[in-house]
């Protein structure tokens, strides 16, 4: 496509060292490592508000869907957020102020809403305003990232990093918002995420010289004409590989509803073993999360990229060989296994094709896509289980993913004839 070489941010040299690149490298990396494992829990609410929708507000299955599409609209336009992101400077501290801002807005939002009684209104609203201001912060976050990525060439080892620490929090979640949905009133657990959110806007009080001393932090803002931006957003060729490599990745038939009926109904799985089941698949993404941040280095992206996607494509098809809740727990295992390595490369390439200065815009639309796929394909899924059963759920999901190879070949050269850390 046009314009990708050009677009694209330039990978042609490593940016020099800092005076102890060691000690500056591991305060990068415990810096957002910090921030990706805290931030999940200010979602800790979400379980809870599901409750009741379902039980206080009598809400229908269907209601409680178009509810779930609607608040995750912030997440779905989140390149919105980023353009917002990559144009303004919060107190003049760039991502730190975005990050400071948003999370004390977020902690106002919800000691507000435990002050007033609970409807559906105030919920939708809530989680509307609060979704928008997690954008904006994860805006800050990953377009930090991916700026700090393409500057020292680290693009696989943060998003190794970025992913693998990232999961860890939604398996503790799994278990901590059941138990704070049955032990607390809703007034108790907003004020809980309330406090959450305040630890986090005390954390961005911190400001590590290694992460926001960096040139990506400290140049100065050039405002350029929206038109022009968007012009040269649309003509960066280098993003449309990426950005079709995650729609199709994440549009999964076999996940989400269907694989839930197919556990419970035709395998009489509990809720408890249901939960495990969800737990044990996204947990053994990790492993190849962090994999991925060990070969980077060594092999070059173009054949991580084919590798991880080839095997890939078979992800849900272990899941046609179970006959008991028993053996699809296993199952899972080698499904995670298979998850985790393809995820971190994409978005590693995602990092690289990033334009210099629109690095916030790229990479929540990238997320935006992966949240609107999941949708999409969650809604296709439920109505092909409807008809055909998981089988046809399965075999979907892995044609689906097979197409994902010859995306693989409009990749721009130039992005994956690189290790990490090589000029």
């Amino acid at each position: 496509m046009p314009g990708a070489r050009e677009e694209a941010h330039p990978r042609s040299h490593v940016a020099p060292d800092p005076p102890n690149p060691v000690e500056a490298g591991h305060t990068v990396y415990m810096y957002l490592g910090f921030l990706v494992l805290i931030l999940p829990f200010t979602g800790i609410w979400g379980t809870h508000v599901s409750f009741i929708l379902k039980d206080q507000l009598h809400m229908s299955p269907e209601a409680i869907t178009h509810y779930g599409f609607f608040v995750s609209l912030p997440a779905i336009l989140g390149c919105i957020f980023g353009f917002i992101r990559d144009r303004f400077s919060p107190f003049g501290r760039r991502d730190q102020g975005w990050i400071l801002l948003s999370s004390t807005l977020i902690a106002v939002l919800f000691f507000t809403l435990a002050g007033i009684r609970v409807t559906y209104g105030m919920l939708f609203a809530g989680a509307l305003l609060n979704g928008i201001l997690h954008q904006l912060i994860n805006g800050a976050q990953q377009g930090m990232t991916a700026a700090l990525g393409q500057e020292h060439a680290a693009s696989g080892r943060l998003s190794a990093w970025w992913k693998g620490v990232s999961g860890i929090p939604g398996l503790v979640n799994l278990y901590l918002s059941g138990v704070i949905a049955d032990r607390l009133s809703p007034r108790g657990t907003f004020l809980l995420t309330s406090g959450i959110a305040l630890s986090v806007a005390g954390f961005a009080l911190w400001r590590p010289k290694a992460v926001f001393e960096d040139p990506v932090e400290t140049s100065p803002i050039v405002k350029k004409d929206v038109g022009g931006e968007i012009i040269r957003l649309v003509t960066c060729g280098a993003i449309y590989p990426p950005l079709l490599l995650l729609l199709l990745w994440n549009f999964t038939p076999g996940v989400g509803t269907s694989m839930q009926f197919f556990l419970t109904d035709a395998l009489h799985a509990s809720r408890t073993q249901f939960t495990l089941f969800g737990a044990i698949f996204s947990g053994f993404f990790i492993p190849t999360y962090f994999l991925h941040g060990y070969l980077c280095t060594r092999f070059r992206l173009r054949s991580i990229l084919l590798v991880s996607t080839i095997f890939a494509v078979p992800q849900i098809l272990p899941l046609l060989t179970v006959h008991s809740i028993q053996s699809a727990l296993w199952a899972g295992v080698p499904m995670g296994l298979m998850g985790g390595f393809a995820t971190a490369a994409y978005f590693d390439l995602l990092m690289r094709s990033c334009p210099s200065g629109l690095q916030g815009t790229v990479m929540l639309l990238g997320s935006g896509m992966f949240v609107l796929s999941d949708k999409l394909g969650d809604m296709a899924g439920a109505s092909l289980y409807a008809w055909h059963g998981f089988t046809a759920c399965a075999w979907a999901t892995a044609i689906v993913y097979a197409f994902m190879l010859p995306v693989l070949l409009l990749v721009p050269k130039h992005l994956t004839a690189t290790k990490d850390g090589e000029a």
